[in-house]
């Protein structure tokens, strides 16, 4: 199965599947192309405050930059990582995955589900949602969407 059909099946990925049709991005989890989807489980996106939420379904152009970075081009399988690795997200901007004694973590956040295979890619199910560098606030107790980009107040 395609990364798409895969994401659906999964029971707790309902709210990503939501906000990647839409965009239309279902529809490139569904083509030929290779991509690792590291797919925020629910509770992820339940952990936000309601505002960011409403705030990402309005301004598509933050929701898509948000949902691109949970993306990288090609096959990211941590059973293979010898060592930590930085990959550059679709949306542009380099994550991190770490690995260590304990397991691995991305940008610090926990994986739920590891190397779930697709016919045109892998999903790693995390623990929250990863928000892009430009879109954090870091003296916010937890991530808020800065809404100083591209004179959005």
């Amino acid at each position: 199965m395609n990364l798409l059909k895969t994401a659906k099946k999964q029971k707790s990925l309902k709210t990503l599947m939501k906000a990647m049709k839409c965009l239309d991005l279902d529809t490139v989890l569904s083509g030929d192309a290779t991509f690792t989807l590291f797919a925020p489980a629910d509770v992820a996106f339940a952990r936000l405050p309601a505002s960011t939420i409403e705030a990402l379904f309005r301004e598509k152009s933050l929701l898509n930059d948000v949902l691109t970075y949970h993306m990288v081009q090609g096959k990211v399988i941590l059973a293979d990582l010898k060592k930590s690795v930085s990959v550059q997200s679709v949306q542009g901007e380099l994550i991190t995955i770490t690995k260590s004694a304990n397991g691995a973590t991305i940008n610090g956040i926990e994986f739920l589900q590891k190397d779930i295979a697709c016919t045109n890619g892998i999903i790693h199910v995390i623990d929250a949602v990863l928000f892009p560098e430009e879109l954090q606030s870091a003296d916010a107790d937890h991530i808020k969407i800065n809404f100083q980009k591209e004179g959005k107040a």
